[in-house]
């Protein structure tokens, strides 16, 4: 028995509800080689991206922290005559 509705004079007859089979063996060897293109691609992607010696470098945080000190005490004494002197020259 088929169940078909009229709608605004278009003829609709539902599809049967079925379920898509699929292989699992296939889609097993399918995600395979997606992990292996992705493990490369992630390997060149790390490669262009970091340094080549990331792993043993030493990174020195007294060289950081004197950075950063030295941009606060920029900030906080030569900005305001920065900021005064370009206002003067570009401002008018």
């Amino acid at each position: 028995m088929m169940m078909n509705f009229n709608i605004d004079g278009e003829e609709f007859i539902p599809q049967m509800i079925t379920r898509r089979e699929f292989d699992l063996d296939e889609w097993k060897e399918k995600l395979i080689e997606f992990d292996k293109s992705f493990f490369h691609y992630f390997e060149q992607l790390t490669y262009l991206i970091l340094p080549q010696n990331y792993q043993s470098a030493q990174y020195d945080f007294e060289l950081f922290l004197n950075h950063c000190h030295a941009r606060m005490e920029f900030r906080r004494n030569e900005m305001e005559e920065y900021e005064r002197r370009f206002n003067e020259n570009f401002n008018g």
